[in-house]
């Protein structure tokens, strides 16, 4: 079984980082007992991460895909808010790609480090870490991964309708207020969008869920993948693997080992230490 987890990365040159946070890839045939347990884990991670942006008071500007938490009345925004819909569509499918087209051999060996963590609530763990590395060109050309990227941008760029390259909304909603909606008879709280900002997307991180259980045994293989588009507009995909992590059932597991992996990415990246 693989599991991917997919980054993708375009450093342009800004004083700020417009960071985009994707919405969790879980295989198909997972039962939803472990499905919920890494959806919840998935969440905390995204709040642990935007907490930690808030706390510092660091350069990023957050797009979270996770699209429930918008509603609007405004005609524009809610076309905006079902391009959102396409574009998590489009980025989901380009992932499971990934996920059959890339081998193991993809990349070069990558020497796995230890990451202490010590909670309360979780015990002292040790959660893996490694070095992106670049993935083999015939294997980006050979399955087409450049071009279907490509393909998305193009995408993103006609659905947002973007006058001067690919754009995206609600990194920045001005004045959000907090309402109730009731959807199929079910009430929640979301953000009331007013007014918004469209900004050009740098970095994008998206992770795909592949479960596996040993005896009494839950691990999870991950594989980090990066895509940094250079001024020529050209994309150079990295890959990160974590392999068998024991995970032992718990969301709680899944959120530090998750966020640890994108604080990492965002401290080598953009030179913005948030660990």
């Amino acid at each position: 079984m693989k599991k991917i987890v997919l980054v993708l990365l375009f450093i342009i040159n800004s004083f700020a980082i417009n960071f985009v946070i994707g919405t969790p890839n879980i295989k198909q045939d997972t039962n939803m007992i472990v499905k919920m347990a890494i959806m919840k884990g998935y969440k905390r991670q995204v709040w642990d991460f935007l907490t930690r942006i808030q706390d510092q008071d660091v350069d990023i500007n957050v797009k979270n895909m996770q699209i429930n938490i918008y509603t609007s009345n405004k005609p524009k925004i809610k076309y905006l808010l079902k391009q959102d819909k396409k574009a998590v569509d489009e980025f989901d499918a380009f992932i499971k790609k990934l996920d059959s087209d890339v081998s193991d051999t993809s990349t070069e060996d990558i020497q796995l480090n230890s990451v202490s963590l010590s909670d309360s609530s979780l015990g002292s763990l040790n959660f893996k870490k490694g070095d992106l590395k670049a993935l083999r060109e015939d294997v980006v050309k050979g399955n087409n991964i450049d071009s279907n990227f490509k393909t998305i941008l193009n995408k993103l760029k006609q659905n947002y309708k973007c006058e001067d390259g690919v754009c995206m909304p609600f990194y920045l909603p001005i004045n959000p207020k907090i309402v109730q909606v009731q959807i199929n008879g079910k009430i929640y709280r979301k953000k009331l969008l007013t007014d918004y900002k469209m900004l050009k997307p740098d970095l994008f991180f998206f992770e795909y869920f592949s479960p596996q259980k040993r005896g009494r045994r839950y691990f999870l293989n991950i594989n980090i993948y990066v895509v940094t588009i250079d001024s020529d507009g050209e994309a150079n995909f990295e890959s990160e693997p974590i392999k068998d992590f024991n995970w032992r059932r718990n969301y709680r597991f899944i959120a530090a080992q998750s966020g640890a992996a994108i604080r990492e990415i965002i401290t080598k990246k953009a030179e913005v230490d948030i660990r």
